[in-house]
């Protein structure tokens, strides 16, 4: 009971200052974790025979640069997305933003996998090639079972919520 007087209590300032609190942290544990993730690939130094870590000088370019990349990318995306018609600053839409964010991720990606495979034998190549297809098949497949999965959950939700609405007698107007 205590709760619910405590939510309605909530002023609107408050729950934008929230908002924007939660955007901050959601946009400094994206970089972090990303920065950390281009820091490890860098100091990758050999995967052929064995994997070889070095800390060189590609370690702290990755995650400062890569993670202060990723920052300015994820705060364009959260400012073009508060104010639609204003964009804070931004002539461009958040989608334009993602799509340009998914494609440069993904082009590093593919630059990562063309320069490990400069260490692999001619003659073993179409062998790891055809592998790592397999691979991003699997992963692919994988990843289109769990947007399904949470399509499905989504759904249900919203079929259930109306049906629990509809047998207590709650108007969707009368929810806040």
């Amino acid at each position: 009971m205590e709760s619910s007087t405590q939510a309605k209590c909530l002023t609107d300032s408050d729950t934008n200052q929230a908002e924007q609190q939660f955007l901050k942290l959601t946009q400094l544990g994206g970089a972090a974790a990303l920065g950390i993730m281009f820091a490890f690939i860098a100091s990758i130094e050999s995967v052929n025979p064995r994997v070889v870590f070095s800390f060189n000088w590609l370690v702290p370019v990755g995650f400062f640069g890569g993670g202060g990349f990723v920052w300015w990318v994820l705060g364009r995306i959260f400012t073009s997305a508060a104010d639609p018609e204003s964009r804070g600053g931004s002539k461009r839409k958040p989608l334009f933003w993602m799509i340009f964010f998914c494609f440069l991720i993904a082009g590093l990606t593919i630059a990562g996998f063309a320069w490990s495979l400069r260490e692999i034998p001619v003659d073993r190549m179409r062998d790891v090639i055809i592998g790592n297809a397999i691979a991003i098949w699997v992963v692919g497949f994988g990843c289109l079972l769990v947007w399904n999965l949470i399509q499905y959950f989504e759904e249900n939700s919203a079929a259930a919520e109306k049906r629990f609405n509809q047998d207590h007698g709650i108007e969707p107007s009368d929810r806040d």
